[in-house]
């Protein structure tokens, strides 16, 4: 059963599809990554930066690597790169239209090549719409028609967004012109795919309005009945738990309005340290991590085990180290004239 989308809710779609960076999930990871290439040329600039006895290290560290992909890495972070362009122009060519994306150093890297944000496709017109109703042989959904007239043809929601009319339709075709199921089974004709990628695929049910998540991998596990999954009660639904999410712009803002986290600081870990004889040991030890080579060797530790005898003769299970604040704490609970403050 197919209902309309509430006025609200085409509202809030219409403003996120003319917003590059927030019309859809990879939208806003595109928007936040960097190219390959570019992640590659600042860890040159970097490396290029450091004094000659640390590039040589990285070189000798990379070249020791026992991976194929070692000559590439090392040509990408010492050379000049020529061959991870190759490698991801490739990659970008077999890839075609689709994205992938990676964290690598807290950063997201767009592998294959970074695209400038756009907005989404401007909506269809009603013959369009009726022309691809036409080659699917059925109506779309009211709620799908919509979004396809008064919001834009495809690129807004979840993933990549709700797919185009040509992607409606060719991915229809894909499911419907012979047995996709393992034994030949036919895909079930009142789920439409509107999302996904691949074969894992978000479909509105024609005959009730409810979406039903495809997993095709649930195949392996569960047979053919498995992949299919009750994901929301409708296309409304679905949006609306999406739209509810911040965007990339959002949380910035918000990280912007946070007070800095609090440091640790001496007074912190003298305080701690005057509540006892362990703590006072526990906090002498430390110094060891600072001092050169020398000063540990005079002290009998080598660079092989002052890491191992560091805290040796320690019971390390009773020591609780200090959190930020902690000497305000313990100032606060004096005036209160209780132990609050551990």
């Amino acid at each position: 059963m197919s209902t309309e989308l509430s006025k609200e809710t085409i509202a809030k779609l219409k403003a996120r599809a003319g917003i590059s960076e927030a019309r859809s999930d990879a939208a806003v990871m595109n928007a936040g990554s960097v190219s390959s290439d570019d992640m590659f040329a600042r860890s040159r600039a970097e490396i290029a930066a450091q004094p000659a006895d640390v590039q040589a290290g990285v070189r000798e560290y990379l070249q020791g690597m026992n991976t194929p992909f070692a000559g590439m890495i090392v040509n990408s972070v010492l050379g000049d790169g020529s061959q991870s362009k190759g490698f991801m122009g490739m990659l970008g060519g077999l890839l075609g239209s689709k994205r992938i994306f990676a964290s690598i150093g807290g950063e997201t890297v767009a592998m294959g090549g970074r695209r400038e944000p756009t907005i989404a496709p401007p909506p269809a017109d009603e013959a369009n719409v009726q022309a691809a109703e036409a080659k699917l042989g059925f109506s779309v959904p009211a709620e799908l028609r919509q979004i396809y007239i008064e919001v834009a043809d495809g690129g807004v929601g979840p993933g990549d967004g709700i797919y185009s009319l040509k992607e409606l339709l060719a991915k229809w075709r894909e499911m419907t012109n012979e047995p996709v199921g393992p034994r030949g089974q036919k895909w079930p004709a009142h789920l439409l795919p509107i999302n996904g990628d691949d074969w894992d695929l978000t479909c509105i049910d024609m005959k009730t309005g409810r979406l039903t998540y495809f997993d095709v991998e649930e195949v392996d596990y569960g047979g053919w009945k498995k992949c299919f999954k009750d994901e929301a009660a409708g296309l409304e639904a679905w949006l609306c738990e999406w739209l509810g999410k911040p965007t990339a712009a959002e949380k910035a803002a918000l990280r912007a309005t946070r007070p800095a986290p609090k440091q640790l600081t001496d007074e912190d870990w003298e305080v701690w340290a005057s509540e006892s004889p362990e703590n006072r040991e526990y906090f002498k030890r430390l110094d060891i991590a600072t001092m050169t080579p020398a000063e540990r060797a005079a002290i009998g530790l080598t660079e092989d085990n002052w890491a191992e005898k560091m805290f040796e003769g320690i019971d390390l299970s009773k020591i609780r180290p200090p959190t930020p604040g902690y000497a305000d704490r313990h100032r606060a609970a004096q005036m209160r004239g209780s132990d609050a403050y551990r």
